[in-house]
């Protein structure tokens, strides 16, 4: 009787736990899922967090090409402007030479008037001798 008695205590206890060990093991299997969950979620995020680095540096590249071009579009700007300058300043020296050529066309004729004159004064003179 009492060791029938002590036995069942004994198998009731080990039943007990392991109900006990089985309700743990549910627990941990879902946690173990939990955290499996949570990996994934984690790989995903580090995926997204990836992807979002390479835009950023892909934004970056894109931005450098952007203002470089930007400074060639200075640098050809500027070219121009010095090209309308050097335009500008090669037909203010035609204007100039234009203006040199009249002045000295204008200084012929006055040397050729000279000349003129010089001369009839020299006839002048002749006729005044003979």
């Amino acid at each position: 009787g009492e060791w029938h008695q002590q036995l069942e205590r004994s198998t009731e206890f080990f039943r007990t736990s392991i109900e006990d060990a089985e309700r743990h093991t549910a627990v941990y299997q879902n946690a173990l899922k939990d955290c499996r969950v949570a990996s994934a979620g984690e790989g995903q995020l580090s995926a997204l967090t990836t992807q979002m680095k390479d835009k950023a540096r892909e934004m970056e590249e894109l931005k450098g090409k952007v203002m470089a071009q930007q400074t060639r579009n200075d640098v050809a700007l500027q070219a121009s402007a010095e090209v309308e300058l050097q335009i500008v300043s090669v037909e203010q020296a035609i204007a100039q030479a234009h203006l040199d050529a009249e002045g000295w066309g204008l200084a012929g004729d006055d040397a050729n008037l000279d000349i003129q004159s010089e001369k009839k004064l020299h006839e002048d003179t002749a006729a005044k001798l003979k």
